[in-house]
């Protein structure tokens, strides 16, 4: 199995800046792009790193892999405060895909303008429920460092329990945000 870690020189941990990975994938496609005489293989492998350690969630994943032999169980429950978000976030897609299918029948002026308020309040739910997934993910995020305290104190049994639950609080998190983006981008557009 790759390291994606080792391959952008990066220390193994949960918890890592996304500016850190960044930089350290620039400096390390400078000195393996193709084109700089490096090895494709090596700047293809950079890259595949990148793409995973930028993503909390495929960091976990990988970060899990690499540590206990299996990413985390996908199928577990997710925590009481991002299952919270679950009715808000539904209702707030819910609102938008009722505001969209009612535009997309509206052919008069008329009936246009009297969705003028249905427009605005679907989107000020998807506003308002990406916020607040922004918001946990945050919460999440700052758990992170709490998995790599846990391995380095040897606690792995901690360590895999935390990993597990920020990586499905995550997982569902991303989905919404991309729902989320989605709804908004259809309401903008006209």
């Amino acid at each position: 199995m790759e390291d994606h870690f080792a391959a952008l020189g990066l220390p193994r941990r949960a918890a890592l800046d996304a500016g850190a990975v960044r930089e350290a994938f620039q400096q390390h496609s400078k000195e393996l792009h193709p084109d700089a005489g490096g090895c494709p293989e090596a700047f293809e492998a950079a890259n595949r790193a990148h793409a995973v350690l930028a993503d909390p969630a495929a960091r976990l994943k990988h970060l899990a892999e690499l540590e206990f032999g299996e990413a985390p169980d996908a199928s577990g429950a997710v925590d009481p405060e991002t299952m919270a978000l679950f009715e808000t976030v539904g209702a707030a897609l819910f609102a938008a895909d009722e505001f969209l299918g009612q535009r997309g029948t509206a052919s008069s002026a008329v009936a246009k303008a009297l969705l003028v308020r249905a427009e605005r309040e679907a989107g000020e739910a998807v506003f308002s429920s990406s916020g607040a997934v922004r918001a946990r993910k945050a919460e999440v995020l700052d758990r992170l460092a709490g998995i790599d305290a846990a391995l380095a104190a040897g606690d792995r049994e901690h360590a895999a329990s935390e990993l597990g639950e920020c990586s499905r609080a995550l997982a569902f998190l991303g989905k919404w945000e991309a729902q989320m983006a989605e709804r908004m981008a259809a309401l903008i557009a006209s």
